[in-house]
C-alpha cells in the first residue's frame, strides 16, 4: 500500500514539473494580414456588354504567389445563384441584368488557412440606366425620347423599338422601382389604351397597362398615377376610382404589383390624391367633398372628424365634407401641410390648408387666392416640401409662398412659348417643357428659376419626365 502511495506522488510531481517546464516553450509569432485597397464597401459599375475589370490593391508579404488565393463571389439575387470567379483580378464580360449585386472577395492564406472577406456592390447599367425619359405630345400622339449622357437625345424611342406607336394623349411617366425590377409606367388617357409598362434598362415592352389587373375593367380610363412611397408599386385614379398595385406579397412574384380590385364605395374622384402612408385623401368631383380611404384601400368616405386648427389671423376655416368647389390641384407638401386649390360657382379661387390623420382631419386656413387671375385651363402645378409651389400660367412660370403669399415669376425665358410641363426634381431642379425643347431651372434656396441647361428637338410639347441619376 505504501509503495503505491509512493509511485503516485512520484507520478504527480513528475507531472508537475513537465507542466512547469512547458511554460516558455511557446514562440507567439503575429498574424500578418493583407492590406486590400480599393475595394472594401464601394459600387462597381458595369454596363452589360463591356468588360468589368475590378484589381484592387493588395500588400502582404506573400502577395504574388501561390501561397496566397483569391475568390470572387457575386451574388445574383435576380436568378437565385451565386456567380464564382478566381484570381487576383475580377475581369470578365459583364453580362448581369441590371440591378445591384452584393459580391465579396475572399483571400486566403494558404500557409496558415487564414480567411479574409472584403464586402463591395456591382451595379448593372445599361446606356438607359441612367439620364432622363420625356414623355411628349406630338399632335395626340404620345412620344417617348431619352436623353443620354453628354445631352444625346433619342426621339422617338418607342416607335424605334416597337415598330407602333404609344397610345394617344400621353399624360404621365413615372418610375416604379424595386429590389427585383425597374420599370417606366406611361399614363395615356385614351379610353380602353391606358397606357403601356417599360423594362427600365431597355425600354422594351413588358406589358401594356390594361393587362396590369387581375380583372381589366371595361371600359376603362387612368385618370393618374403616382409611385407608391416604397418605389416598387403604382397606385392612383382610374374609371375615377382608386387602385393600388399589389404588395401583399413576394416582389419577385409575376402578380406583384398587378391591380386588385378598386376601393369600394359611391364616389367618383378627381384624378388629384394624396397618400400619406396609412391612409389616402380624394376629392369627391360631384359631391365636392374631401374623403378618406385606408392604406389597403378600405372606404372611410366621410367618417373622420373635423377638428379646426388654430386659425391664423384673418383666415377663414372650411368644412372638408362641404368644399363647393371644382379641385384644381391639391398635394401633401410635408408632413405638416398639405395645400388644396378650388373654384367655386363664381369663379373665385380659394387655397385650402390643412393636414389629416386616419379618421381625423385639421382644417388650417381658407382665402382667396392671390394669383387666381394667372390660373387658365392648362395650367401645370408643382409643389415643394418647403411650402412653395409653383405654377404656369401661358409662357410664364410662377414661384408662390403660400405662408406670405409672395408670388413672383420665375426668371426663365420660353420666347412666347407656352409652358406645357413642369416637374420638381429634389425641390432644387425644376424641368421645364414648351414646344420641342425641355429647360432645367434652378429653383434652389435663393434661385429663381435661372436656366442652366437646355435640350431641344424634341417632338411635340413635353408633358412629363422621369430623371435616372
Amino acid at each position: 500500500m505504501k509503495k503505491n502511495i509512493l509511485y503516485l506522488l512520484i507520478i504527480v510531481l513528475l507531472s508537475v514539473t513537465s507542466c512547469y517546464e512547458d511554460l516558455g516553450n511557446y514562440d507567439y509569432k503575429e498574424v500578418e494580414d493583407p492590406t486590400v485597397i480599393g475595394l472594401q464597401d464601394n459600387i462597381f459599375v458595369g454596363y452589360i456588354g463591356d468588360s468589368l475589370i475590378i484589381e484592387p490593391k493588395v500588400t502582404h508579404s506573400l502577395a504574388g504567389t501561390d501561397a496566397l488565393t483569391f475568390d470572387w463571389e457575386i451574388a445574383n439575387h435576380l436568378e437565385l445563384k451565386g456567380e464564382f470567379y478566381k484570381g487576383s483580378t475580377l475581369r470578365f464580360l459583364f453580362n448581369l441584368k441590371p440591378a445591384i449585386y452584393s459580391a465579396k472577395l475572399t483571400i486566403t492564406n494558404q500557409t496558415n488557412g487564414m480567411k479574409y472577406f472584403y464586402n463591395f456592390k456591382i451595379e448593372g447599367r445599361t446606356e438607359f440606366s441612367t439620364g432622363t425619359a420625356i414623355l411628349s405630345n406630338d399632335g395626340g400622339i404620345a412620344r417617348l425620347s431619352f436623353v443620354k449622357a453628354g445631352n444625346v437625345l433619342i426621339p422617338n424611342l418607342y416607335e424605334g423599338l416597337h415598330g407602333e406607336n404609344l397610345p394617344n394623349d400621353p399624360k404621365q411617366i413615372l418610375i416604379v422601382d424595386n429590389y427585383y425590377t425597374q420599370s417606366y409606367h406611361i399614363v395615356t388617357g385614351e379610353i380602353n389604351k391606358p397606357g403601356v409598362i417599360l423594362e427600365a434598362a431597355t425600354m422594351l415592352r413588358t406589358r401594356y397597362l390594361k393587362d396590369n389587373f387581375f380583372e381589366t375593367p371595361d371600359p376603362i380610363v387612368a385618370n393618374s398615377l403616382k409611385t407608391h412611397p416604397a418605389g416598387a408599386i403604382s397606385h392612383g385614379v382610374i374609371n375615377g376610382k382608386l387602385y393600388c398595385g399589389t404588395w401583399q406579397t413576394f416582389s419577385g412574384s409575376p402578380v406583384y404589383g398587378l391591380f386588385g380590385a378598386r376601393a369600394a364605395g359611391d364616389y367618383e374622384l378627381s384624378p388629384w390624391f394624396n397618400f400619406y402612408g396609412a391612409h389616402y385623401l380624394g376629392y369627391d368631383v360631384n359631391k365636392k367633398q374631401l374623403l378618406q380611404f385606408d392604406m389597403n384601400l378600405g372606404f372611410t368616405g366621410l367618417n373622420y372628424t373635423v377638428i379646426p386648427a388654430m386659425q391664423e389671423s384673418g383666415k377663414d376655416s372650411f368644412d372638408p365634407k362641404d368644399m363647393k368647389v371644382d379641385l384644381l390641384y391639391m398635394q401633401d407638401l410635408n408632413p405638416e401641410n398639405s395645400y388644396a386649390f378650388g373654384k367655386d360657382a363664381n369663379g373665385i379661387i380659394y387655397e385650402y390648408k390643412f393636414d389629416t390623420e386616419p379618421t381625423v382631419f385639421f382644417p388650417k386656413r381658407k382665402v382667396q387666392f392671390p394669383g387666381a387671375s394667372l390660373i387658365r385651363e392648362n395650367t401645370k402645378w408643382q409643389g415643394s416640401q418647403f411650402d412653395v409651389i409653383f405654377f404656369t400660367s401661358d409662357d410664364k412660370i410662377y414661384r408662390y409662398v403660400p405662408d406670405n403669399q409672395d408670388l413672383r415669376p420665375l426668371e426663365a425665358d420660353f420666347s412666347g412659348k407656352t409652358v406645357t410641363m413642369i416637374k420638381l426634381i429634389d425641390n432644387d431642379l425644376l424641368i421645364a417643357g414648351v414646344e420641342g425643347s425641355i429647360y432645367y431651372l434652378d429653383v434652389s434656396t435663393g434661385k429663381y428659376g435661372s436656366v442652366y441647361r437646355v435640350i431641344d428637338n424634341i417632338p411635340g410639347s413635353p408633358v412629363d419626365v422621369v430623371v435616372r441619376k
